[in-house]
């Protein structure tokens, strides 16, 4: 990841209030690809998108605890 693309991302971060999905789309543009990049950070820790709900992550299992 380039050092711009990660300095939008903690932009972001430091920036984004709830409703987390519907502020990535609306107010900052992002793929729901681009989501997770986000949410890691924000909840300091891995994450698995399933939906609208945000899991902690197990080794790319979403079978973790529901955040």
């Amino acid at each position: 990841m380039n050092k711009k693309y990660q300095r939008y991302i903690d932009y972001i971060v430091s920036d984004i209030e709830a409703p987390y999905f519907i502020n990535m789309k609306q107010m900052y543009g992002l793929r729901p690809d681009e989501y997770s990049l986000v949410l890691s950070k924000l909840f300091n820790q891995p994450v698995s998108i399933k939906g609208h709900y945000v899991y902690e992550d197990y080794v790319n299992n979403a079978d973790g605890n529901l955040i």
